[in-house]
């Protein structure tokens, strides 16, 4: 038999055995495969299995923190809450006690507003969702910047 011969037959063999593997109804090839349904209330597919996905550590750490703060709070109230440290007149005042309290690693931020055609500028720390936290960080800049800073609720 020549070369060709053979790659006639194995051509031929190769067609067959594809015929019999496209006409199997069987379910091996779909065993791994999960199956995907379109949900008309979503427009998303929704898997039949549940997916397991590798998540970060860090925002693993963040959720349960989270939970574990709202699980502290009662009923549906849940409030964030912040510090007003101080009120300024000049950027460069507020800038210097935001500063200090950055480097001391609070999370400081300065809102302005304009009050009787000036601008007043004031420092916060915050927001945080568990208050007894923030009455403790009142107390460390009460006296890190011997001010009367106001435990107040924290509005965007």
């Amino acid at each position: 038999m020549s070369k060709t011969s053979y790659i006639c037959i194995t051509i031929i063999v190769s067609f067959i055995v594809l015929s019999f593997v496209i006409n199997d109804e069987s379910d091996f090839e779909m065993e791994g495969i999960p199956e995907f349904k379109i949900s008309s209330e979503l427009d998303e597919p929704i898997l039949d299995i549940p997916l397991k996905l590798d998540r970060d550590p860090e925002i693993q750490e963040m959720e349960d923190l989270l939970k574990q703060d709202f699980n502290g709070v009662k009923g549906n109230n849940k409030q964030a809450w912040s510090i007003l440290v101080n009120s300024y007149s000049t950027k460069d005042d507020v800038m210097k006690d935001f500063t200090l309290l950055s480097n001391k690693g609070f999370k400081a931020y300065i809102r302005d507003s304009v009050i009787d055609d000036k601008v007043v500028y004031t420092l916060n720390i915050g927001p945080n969702i568990n208050e007894e936290t923030v009455k403790s960080i009142k107390k460390e800049v009460q006296a890190l910047l011997n001010v009367s800073p106001e435990v107040q609720y924290y509005r965007d």
